[in-house]
């Protein structure tokens, strides 16, 4: 379907000059963040940007290709380089790493530098890479975790735990001697104010029933009861605390007043929006979870950091569900769109970016308006059938807002991301006075 009305020259040419006055309108920040939040949408790579803003205007009544997502008008823009230290195509491991600690490592690693090979031997988690979680709190502020995928899965992990293998996420998958990475989250650091998304079997006793399914799901081994070791924590310290398995709970908890909050939704990962049950009993949305999230950090007088992940729009490439995954797009701008309404330009950074991109294309010549997805299950056609689909190497996107965004413009190493979100926020000892923009050290 074309657009309704005749688009003659100067149609393009009234829309043009007023886009350019927006532009010149523009005036860098350079303001210190008080808070940062950063957006990962895992797997969202141009294309899928590009088929999320042209569903969202189809299901407003439009064409769709002239819609605009709310990330798209943030005023600077640049583009990642989404290549590991010994792959082309990376894995969500090592470019978490990099967005989070300013270092590239080697595939499917967690917060270690490329010194360290795969499946080596135990690593002290003390010994592992700082970055923008540990900067945070050593500033005194306030930090949160929210993802759709499971709460140990590899972009959260990289923000918390240490190995050299993102698939040791309970003690059944982890060697012999090591601390398998939902541990970390419970034991070495209780300090995360806020943890919201999936993965409840990865935090029971191999006997214990599930919060969540109310069944004995459990996908460890041993008889660590890591929910309530964080509860037992939190009562040690006469911290306000609360724990929500539902929308219903989550919903419930007064945010004002609570500093650690822990929401488990799933036994696994969260369900693709398109699945997801809305009912009380049922699971959040990211952009409830990061409404709930946003309202208890803010009340650190420090500021906060926040990282959300739209995991799903990754999960779903895999499996070939194109619609799935445009559609968790979608929910992922919702959760922008509370963080744009809950915060303030002047004081917080907003970064929405991917840690990499997937091989789904819009190619062809379909007229304007195409209808371009088909049935929610529905699974397009590959040449060569394999167990996954992969990533795409392309560089991803990367949507700035707030104090010191034009820091995010041009083509940028992935890894530089977290020094200037670090630098924005003057925190972590990056090297760079954050005053006055000049290195404070000679080894530079």
């Amino acid at each position: 379907m074309y657009p309704t009305e005749v688009r003659d020259a100067t149609f393009y040419q009234n829309a043009a000059k007023k886009d350019l006055l927006n532009k010149l309108r523009n005036r860098e920040n350079k303001r210190v963040a008080k808070n940062i939040i950063l957006f990962i949408g895992d797997g969202m790579g141009m294309s899928t940007v590009t088929a999320a803003r042209i569903r969202k205007g189809q299901l407003e009544g439009y064409p769709g290709e002239e819609t605009v997502l709310n990330f798209e008008r943030f005023p600077y823009v640049g583009l990642s380089k989404v290549y590991c230290e010994d792959v082309q195509v990376p894995d969500s491991a090592c470019t978490a790493t990099a967005l989070f600690t300013g270092v590239k490592t080697n595939f499917e690693m967690l917060r270690l530098d490329a010194s360290t090979s795969l499946n080596d031997s135990c690593v002290d988690p003390a010994k592992g890479l700082p970055g923008l979680l540990q900067w945070s709190q050593a500033a005194g502020k306030s930090t949160g975790i929210v993802t759709t995928s499971r709460m140990t899965h590899a972009t959260p992990a990289a923000m918390y735990a240490v190995a050299t293998n993102r698939d040791w996420e309970t003690d059944t998958l982890t060697p012999a001697g090591c601390i398998d990475i939902a541990d970390q989250l419970i034991t070495l650091n209780s300090d995360i104010n806020v943890i919201l998304g999936g993965g409840s079997s990865y935090f029971i006793p191999s006997d214990g029933i599930n919060p969540v399914t109310n069944i004995n799901d459990s996908m460890r081994t041993d008889d660590k009861d890591l929910i309530q070791a964080w509860i037992d924590d939190k009562e040690a310290k006469d911290a306000c605390h609360s724990v929500a398995y539902n929308t219903e709970q989550l919903q419930a908890i007064d945010a004002n007043y609570k500093k650690y909050i822990l929401g488990l939704f799933s036994s696994n990962h969260m369900d693709y929006e398109l699945d997801r049950d809305k009912t009380p009993m049922g699971q959040p949305s990211i952009a409830e979870m990061t409404k709930t999230a946003i309202q208890s950090l803010s009340n650190d007088e420090d500021g906060f950091f926040l990282m959300v992940e739209g995991a799903r729009i990754d999960l779903a490439h895999h499996k070939s569900y194109a619609k799935k995954a445009i559609h968790d797009v979608l929910a992922f701008e919702e959760a922008i769109q509370v963080a744009l309404e809950r915060t303030n330009p002047k004081d917080t950074l907003i970064i929405v970016t991917a840690d990499h991109s997937h091989t789904m294309t819009i190619s062809g010549s379909p007229r304007r308006g195409n209808a371009i997805f088909e049935a929610d299950d529905y699974q397009y056609e590959a040449l060569i059938e394999r167990k996954s689909e992969t990533h795409s190497g392309e560089d991803v996107a990367i949507y700035a807002l707030g104090p010191m965004a034009h820091l995010f413009t041009g083509v940028m190493e992935q890894n530089v991301i977290s020094y200037a979100m670090a630098h924005a926020a003057c925190i972590g000892d990056i090297g760079i006075d954050c005053k006055t923009g000049r290195k404070r050290n000679s080894n530079m």
